[in-house]
């Protein structure tokens, strides 16, 4: 009863299923080895990888940070230029988190690791 293009059939319809699992499986491996070297480039766990939030996002997910005292962090986060200067020497410098801000247009980034790292690297004591 099993005729040679019944059998022809069901085999190209297997091979044809076949080629389509691995091709699927292809892509579910080559998406994690993807993922697996981005985040080897990170420091090679993805706790270490970059995560850009906006302030009122980072606000919202620390609320020790309102977003006013996370805008005047950022305000001083680079070196400036005194009001009154004599003509010496007149920049206030930075608090150091410059690093940890991006600004794309007129949205301003922050990075959580790194501004997480950098409250860990201020001293607590005087």
């Amino acid at each position: 009863m099993n005729s040679p293009v019944s059998l022809g059939a069901s085999a190209g319809y297997e091979s044809a299923f076949t080629s389509f699992l691995l091709k699927k499986t292809l892509k579910s491996v080559t998406s994690k080895v993807k993922k697996e070297i981005l985040t080897e480039s990170h420091g090679g766990s993805e706790a270490m990888a970059k995560k850009w939030l906006s302030v009122q996002q980072f606000s919202v997910k620390h609320p020790v940070f309102t977003e006013n005292s996370l805008r005047a962090l950022i305000f001083a986060s680079k070196p400036r230029l005194r009001a009154r200067g004599k003509g010496e020497n007149d920049v206030i410098p930075g608090n150091g988190l410059a690093h940890a801000i991006r600004k794309v247009g007129r949205r301003v980034l922050i990075d959580e690791v790194a501004f997480m790292e950098w409250v860990d690297s201020r001293s607590t004591a005087k």
